[in-house]
């Protein structure tokens, strides 16, 4: 039963944030951190789609060798 109670108890939570500026903190943090991994995925050669990759599609790593 202290498992129910402490539910009905988390709403208390709220009085100590504004959800306005919670998600809108949350939003924030969330864009700068898409931010700082489109950078980050950028700045490598294999990953960079703005330039063109020089790598093989993925599919071509698991075609078997051809024989002749």
């Amino acid at each position: 039963m202290a498992y129910s109670d402490d539910l009905n108890q988390l709403w208390r939570i709220w009085t100590l944030f504004d959800p306005r500026k919670a998600l809108l903190g949350l939003g924030a943090a969330l864009f700068a951190l898409a931010l700082f991994i489109h950078v980050v995925v950028l700045r490598t050669e294999r990953f960079n789609w703005i330039e063109g990759a020089t790598a093989p599609p993925a599919a071509l790593h698991f075609l078997p060798p051809t024989v002749k």
